[in-house]
């Protein structure tokens, strides 16, 4: 975590900006981690960014080392374009500075439950990443990422087409047994 106050450098300094820039770096116990499992993980830990932050801004390319003596490399990969966006102090849900010491098991956390959750999670969040949508796909993605949160905590059984076609049948008798 580094911080330092910002402005422009002339004697008519008019405006001075305190930055804070925060790094992250993972040791994956799996050493069999790819490029793609490295591009996964990136992506959920925007997303996780995204909701502490409230602020669409998306962090740099990976810098990965096979070992601590080996050469970084920087992966580069195909991504949506990230907006000029800064994160504003008082719209962030958190400091990383407070939370710096739990921060690897708010990560570990939020990794379980992206996999538990993860489509409800990716639809919600697509709203959130600055997408350029009509209204109505905002509108949709928003109830689609609910209807299949609310769909992993409670699975409907799958019917076979036999039981689907006879519950049916069932139903068209009985409303037309009914006095109308």
């Amino acid at each position: 975590m580094a911080r330092w106050i910002d402005g422009p450098y002339s004697p008519k300094m008019r405006e001075l900006a305190w930055q804070e820039r925060a790094s992250l770096r993972l040791q994956h116990s799996n050493r069999s981690l790819t490029a793609d499992g490295t591009v996964d993980l990136t992506s959920k830990i925007e997303d996780l960014l995204i909701l502490l932050t409230d602020c669409n801004r998306g962090v740099p390319f990976p810098i990965l080392r096979r070992t601590r003596q080996s050469a970084p490399v920087r992966l580069y990969y195909p991504r949506n374009p990230r907006g000029p966006d800064r994160v504003s102090w008082h719209q962030r849900f958190a400091a990383f500075g407070q939370c710096r010491e739990t921060f690897g098991a708010v990560l570990e956390t939020w990794l379980a439950l992206y996999d538990r959750f993860g489509p409800g999670v990716h639809l919600y969040l697509g709203n959130r990443r600055g997408q350029v949508m009509y209204p109505e796909h905002h509108f949709a993605s928003l109830v689609w990422g609910l209807e299949a949160l609310h769909r992993t905590p409670h699975p409907r059984p799958i019917e076979s087409r036999s039981q689907g076609e006879a519950h049916f049948r069932r139903d068209r008798t009985e409303k037309g047994s009914r006095p109308g």
